[in-house]
């Protein structure tokens, strides 16, 4: 399945969208709602596996672009990737792997 991502708004984890794609310099959301340009915030990434169903990454992010999505009422917005520590990192790498592995299946 597409994997969700959530940002902790003062600790309540509010999902925000579906993750479209991943590279290692960002990444592309669809959501409900259009992202302020500029806006730094924590993503908490699922990058579950067979062996770590609950495994997360999280990653600081800021927004570069939001513009209405493919889909009517649905927005994508681009992230730059600002920070993540060496084990989120790892997961992220597993997630991309895996992405792109299924998109070629």
């Amino acid at each position: 399945g597409v994997q969700t991502c959530a940002l902790p708004i003062s600790e309540t984890r509010e999902e925000i969208g579906r993750l479209l794609d991943i590279s290692e310099l960002g990444l592309r959301l669809e959501g409900a709602r259009a992202l302020r340009d500029g806006l730094a915030m924590d993503l908490l990434i699922d990058c579950a596996t067979d062996e770590d169903p609950g495994l997360q990454a999280r990653i600081g992010v800021q927004v570069r672009w939001s513009a209405p999505g493919v889909t009517p009422g649905r927005f994508e917005s681009g992230l730059r990737v600002k920070a993540m520590v060496s084990k989120d990192a790892e997961a992220l790498k597993g997630l991309y792997a895996r992405l792109a592995t299924a998109a070629k299946g």
